[in-house]
């Protein structure tokens, strides 16, 4: 483990452990370590997503863009996860559903 990671593992053991008025600062330091460890990436998305959102007078229509995009991309997932795809490899590649079991067997 590398010490930032050690670190954040001992942050949440105390977070568990300790009485609630000590959950903000021990909060505040995992932030800390997280905008450290992660300054550049931060940096890159930000001077990416400001220039689009500069001309942006009213925030709602971009957070109902995002609960939307959120929603959509929960049904495409959960639709995948429920697909017959045995069924649908079948038709298409069916020697995917061959069963290698028999094969080694012979």
């Amino acid at each position: 483990m590398t010490a930032n990671l050690k670190s954040i593992v001992h942050l949440f053991k105390q977070l568990l452990s300790e009485e609630t008025s000590e959950v903000a600062p021990i909060l505040d330091n995992l932030a800390m370590l997280y905008q450290e460890e992660n300054k550049d990436a931060i940096d890159l998305f930000l001077s990416l997503l400001e220039p689009i959102l500069q001309d942006i007078e009213d925030p709602l229509p971009v957070y109902v863009g995002i609960i939307i995009l959120g929603a959509a991309m929960t049904i495409v997932v959960i639709s995948l996860l429920r697909l017959n795809w045995e069924r649908i490899l079948g038709r298409i590649a069916p020697w995917t559903l061959e069963d290698d079991d028999n094969n080694n067997q012979n």
